[in-house]
C-alpha cells in the first residue's frame, strides 16, 4: 500500500466514523446534523472529499426514510415542488452516537439514484414512468420531464447526495421524519424553563431540521443535551422554588387586597345604610311633628267651640283623639282611636 492510499484509508476511517454519529429516530443528532458535517469535511482538501463520497453512501444506508411519505409520493404543495428551489445541505452541525443500518424499504434505491443523480443518461419511458408513478404529468420533452422530476425532490440540477439521504433531508425538513423522544422532549422543556438560550432558540426554530442543528452545536449529541440537563437541575430547581414563593406572595397580596376591598365595601355600605335610617328617621320625626301640629291646632279649635272637619271632608267625630271621622279612623295607618277600635 503506497502512502496516499494510506493517507486515503485513514481519510475514509475518520470521516465514516462522522457519518457512523447517526443517532437513532428521536435523537440530537439527525441526518442534517451529519451530512453537514461530513459535507463540510469533505471541503476541506481533496482527499477528504474523495473520502466523504464513501462516508456519505454509508450514511445513506443508515439513515431512516418513510417510503409511504413524500417526496416518494405525490401531494407535495407547490413550493416544495418548485425547481428553482436550491438544496439546503448545509443546515445543521454536531452530534455524536451510533446508528444502524436502516432496515430495507422497498425501494429501488439504485434506479432513483440513476434518475436524480444522472438524469441525462436515462430513457424517456423510464423518466416517464418515474413520474407517473409519483403520480405527476408525464407530457413534454426528456429534458422537461427531468426537470418536473427533479423540481419534485427540491431539485434545481441533479442530485449531488444519495437519493435516499436526501430524501432523508427532505422528510426532517418537511416534518415527515420522526421528533424527539419523549426523554428529549422533557429535557429540552426543562431547559427552556430554566432560561437555557440554546433550547429557548431551538424552540423558536420551525422544522426539525432546524432545532437539531441549533442543538447540535450547543450540547453536540444526546447524551450532551442529557448532561446539560442535569447541571441545569440544581438552578432550576431553585428557580422554581423562587418561582412557587412568589406565587404564594402573591396569591397572599391578592387575598389580602380582596379582603381589604371588602371591608371597605362593608364600611361603605354600612355608613350608607345609616344615613338612610338617619333620613327615614328625620322624616318619620317631621311627618309625626306635622300630625301632632295638626292635632293640636284642632284641639284648639274644638276647645274655643268651633266646628272641626276631618281632611275627607266630613265632620270629626267627637271623642276621637286623631280629630278625624270614624270611616277615617279605623282606616289610619297607625290604628284606630280608642272610641272607634270598639
Amino acid at each position: 500500500m503506497t502512502r496516499v492510499e494510506a493517507e486515503q484509508e485513514v481519510w475514509c476511517d475518520i470521516l465514516s466514523r462522522l457519518a457512523a454519529s447517526l443517532e437513532p429516530p428521536g435523537g440530537v443528532r439527525g441526518p442534517g446534523v451529519v451530512t453537514a458535517d461530513v459535507v463540510r469535511a469533505g471541503a476541506t482538501c481533496r482527499d477528504m472529499c474523495r473520502a466523504s463520497r464513501t462516508a456519505l453512501a454509508g450514511l445513506a444506508a443508515a439513515v431512516p426514510v418513510r417510503p409511504r411519505a413524500p417526496p416518494l409520493t405525490a401531494g407535495m404543495s407547490a413550493s416544495d415542488s418548485c425547481p428553482s428551489r436550491a438544496p439546503r445541505v448545509d443546515a445543521p452541525s454536531g452530534v455524536a452516537a451510533g446508528a444502524e443500518a436502516a432496515p430495507s424499504d422497498g425501494v429501488d434505491w439504485q434506479r432513483w439514484e440513476g434518475l436524480l443523480c444522472r438524469p441525462q443518461e436515462r430513457k424517456v419511458e423510464e423518466l416517464r414512468g418515474a413520474l407517473k408513478q409519483l403520480g405527476l404529468p408525464s407530457s413534454g420533452s426528456k429534458a422537461e420531464m427531468a426537470l418536473r422530476l427533479l423540481g419534485h425532490f427540491g431539485l434545481s440540477a441533479k442530485c449531488a447526495l444519495p437519493p435516499r439521504l436526501w430524501v432523508a433531508l427532505m422528510q426532517e425538513r418537511e416534518g415527515q421524519a420522526e421528533p424527539f423522544s419523549a426523554r428529549l422532549a422533557s429535557a429540552l422543556r426543562e431547559l427552556q424553563e430554566a432560561g437555557h438560550p440554546a433550547a429557548l432558540a431551538a424552540n423558536r426554530e420551525p422544522s426539525l431540521a432546524g432545532a437539531r442543528r441549533v442543538l447540535a452545536a450547543a450540547f453536540g449529541n444526546s447524551a450532551g443535551l442529557m448532561a446539560a440537563r442535569v447541571a441545569a437541575m440544581p438552578g432550576l430547581m431553585e428557580l422554581r422554588a423562587a418561582r412557587e414563593g412568589r406565587r404564594r406572595r402573591e396569591a397572599e397580596e391578592e387575598r389580602a387586597e380582596r379582603d381589604r376591598r371588602w371591608a371597605q365595601e362593608q364600611q361603605r355600605w354600612t355608613v350608607k345604610c345609616m344615613e338612610q335610617q338617619r333620613s327615614v328617621a328625620r322624616a318619620l320625626e317631621e311627618r309625626a311633628a306635622a300630625v301632632h301640629g295638626e292635632i293640636a291646632s284642632r284641639r284648639a279649635l274644638i276647645e274655643r267651640g268651633g266646628p272641626v272637619f276631618c281632611p275627607c271632608g266630613n265632620c270629626a267625630a267627637p271623642g276621637c283623639s286623631l280629630l278625624i271621622c270614624g270611616s277615617c279612623c279605623r282606616q289610619h295607618r297607625t290604628g284606630a282611636c280608642a272610641r272607634h277600635s270598639k
